[in-house]
């Protein structure tokens, strides 16, 4: 196992549980979140940043710098940019993502959220996708974090992945289930 898995196994959680602590205590979880979020959604969409970040010989004082002028564009709350610096100047800024995946699932278990992916034959308007959520969390008593994603190889319907509960009303799967059905009617 690399030394960068062994690491991301552990230190990750403890920055995000501490920030959790810190952002619980200051009553801003919800700021912080959408901070985060943004941040994570930028590396997401630029992964040449996330490999700047990782570039051995940047010295401490440019990661702080750095930290700084991403908690700038941020714009968000104080507690995001006070986090973000001390990420940096503990030399950890090449670790941010798997920081931002730990604190996400701290969020997650703290708040009583669950991940949810729903795969969609064709895209859902946001009212389709609020009156389904609206109703899944109704059932389940449960707040759902929903990926939304659009699978064409479903052919028409949705697949619901809630942990480790799938529920595949796809027409993809429908088929299936008649194939199965016709091949067993004629043996």
């Amino acid at each position: 196992m690399s030394s960068r898995s062994v690491l991301s196994l552990r230190f990750p959680v403890r920055y995000a549980k501490a920030l959790y602590g810190t952002a619980h205590k200051a009553n801003c979880v919800a700021a912080v979140v959408r901070d985060l979020d943004a941040l994570r959604h930028a590396l997401e969409a630029d992964r040449r940043i996330v490999e700047w970040l990782k570039y051995p010989l940047l010295n401490a004082d440019t990661r702080v710098a750095v930290a700084a002028l991403i908690a700038k564009q941020l714009g968000g709350h104080d507690v995001t940019r006070k986090f973000l610096l001390t990420v940096a100047a503990m030399g950890r800024l090449a670790y941010l993502p798997e920081i931002l995946a730990a604190w996400r699932a701290t969020v997650h278990e703290h708040e009583n959220i669950l991940d949810a992916t729903l795969r969609t034959a064709t895209p859902l308007s946001e009212a389709e996708q609020k009156k389904l959520k609206d109703s899944l969390e109704k059932q389940l008593k449960k707040t759902l974090d929903i990926q939304v994603e659009q699978d064409d190889s479903l052919l028409g319907g949705f697949v619901l992945q809630v942990g480790s509960m799938r529920f595949d009303a796809s027409l993809r799967n429908r088929l299936k289930r008649l194939e199965s059905h016709i091949s067993h009617v004629n043996t």
